[in-house]
């Protein structure tokens, strides 16, 4: 359920590092089990190369946050295709990251935010969705 607004800097850093990446496996005929695989890989190299800077980027990874963490939908989906996004849980670590170097109100964001997202992760293994072990990882480095 991806927002429907214009895209900030952010997001068209990653879509460009996401297409070139897709290009060289094409390019060079990487060996990959799928190309599901390679949009994984892509988005991963994406999120450690492109980073949130602006107040339009922070705001719009408030926003997917917010729905991400509690839009009933969204989390009925996740637990029919029994699969944690784990694109959507890096961007909200990185929020929590970012947040945490602000003044008090945005630490005590970030402190929130990081009760919200373990409350999530928590509530999907009930629910027998998966989650990754990188989620699960990055969780215990907060």
């Amino acid at each position: 359920m991806p927002s429907q607004s214009k895209q900030t800097n952010y997001d068209k850093c990653k879509q460009s590092v996401i297409n070139k990446v897709l290009k060289s496996y094409e390019k060079e005929k990487k060996e990959t089990k799928s190309k599901q695989q390679q949009i994984a890989i892509a988005l991963h190299i994406a999120e450690k190369e492109c980073k949130p800077r602006t107040a339009g980027d922070i705001n719009k990874l408030k926003k997917k946050a917010k729905e991400f963490l509690h839009n009933e939908q969204y989390i009925m989906e996740e637990r029919k295709s029994k699969e944690m996004s784990q694109s959507r849980v890096n961007e909200i670590i990185q929020l929590i990251n970012k947040s945490r170097k602000g003044n008090k109100g945005q630490k005590s964001y970030a402190t929130k935010l990081k009760q919200d997202l373990q409350h999530r992760v928590l509530n999907a293994i009930t629910h027998k969705v998966k989650v990754h072990p990188e989620i699960r990882k990055s969780l215990n480095k907060l």
